[in-house]
């Protein structure tokens, strides 16, 4: 059950086969057409925005936003530069603003790629923004400490050697 009130309405069928019901709710009336869809344009290119530069190990949020000129709803391709993607994510609504996270683990330039496809199929063409990782201190130092915990689990020797050498 839509509605608890009563709707007096006849259905029409359009010349091209459209099903026209129509429907009133709060004082309003509105007329809903079923039918086959003749055309459909693909998604806009999206924007893509976000940080420029940043450091290598943490991570960061990257908003895209596209219309689809048919408003149907679509999911986004992204690929990180760094060999690593999304996948198609779930859909959203055509013009909301999306944010989706990502963390580059190596110092470099990358170029995000992103694209759409609407519920029907069609894609749209890839957006491109480049980005810049630079190397974070407290990353590394985090690795190499990390790293040289590990060396003196696995050989209690050099731990002894070195805390003689350390006296």
């Amino acid at each position: 059950m839509i509605s608890d009130e009563w709707v007096d309405s006849s259905p029409c069928i359009g010349e091209d086969g459209t099903v026209y019901i129509g429907s009133q709710s709060e004082g309003r009336g509105y007329i809903h057409a079923f039918g086959p869809v003749e055309s459909n344009s693909p998604p806009n290119v999206p924007t893509i925005s976000g940080e420029t530069n940043g450091k290598v190990g943490e991570e960061y949020a990257y908003k895209l936003r596209v219309i689809d000129p048919d408003y149907n709803p679509i999911s986004f391709y992204i690929e990180w530069g760094d060999g690593t993607h999304t996948g198609w994510t779930f859909e959203r609504d055509s013009g909301e603003n999306c944010y989706y996270g990502h963390t580059w683990y190596e110092q470099g330039n990358y170029t995000i790629r992103a694209k759409e496809k609407d519920t029907l199929g069609e894609e749209s063409d890839w957006a491109t923004f480049e980005i810049s990782m630079s190397k974070n201190k407290v990353y590394i130092n985090s690795f190499l400490f990390q790293l040289m915990q590990r060396l003196l689990e696995r050989f209690p020797m050099l731990k002894q050697t070195l805390s003689l050498l350390s006296v």
